[in-house]
């Protein structure tokens, strides 16, 4: 899990990073990203995914990679978010796709 320092949880939060935010997008993740004085990583993933506990699981895998990249981003809001093929991705294809986007920044 990651800790609760680094998590984006309001919905202004998640709307201002939206609206303002620079896009990165991958195969299996988009990343949306804002300056800010602070690191901060929220995580979205679509009814379109599946039930909630399809959800929850891409959510967890997605948290588990991105504790491992954290040194790599900047100080900033980030919102990782499911595209719909992540379905077909496996463990080491996400990672590779969220660090190849990381790199981007």
């Amino acid at each position: 899990m990651l800790k609760r320092i680094y998590r984006l949880k309001k919905k202004k939060e998640f709307s201002y990073v939206y609206r303002k935010g620079k896009k990165y997008v991958g195969k299996y993740v988009s990343i949306y990203r804002t300056p800010s004085p602070k690191l901060s990583v929220g995580f979205s993933v679509s009814k379109k995914i599946g039930n909630a506990v399809t959800r929850n699981l891409y959510k967890r895998r997605l948290q588990h990679i991105t504790r491992k990249y954290l040194p790599l981003l900047g100080k900033g809001n980030y919102i990782i978010v499911a595209n719909a093929g992540i379905k077909k991705a496996s463990f080491q294809q996400l990672d590779v796709d969220i660090l190849f986007l990381i790199c981007k920044f």
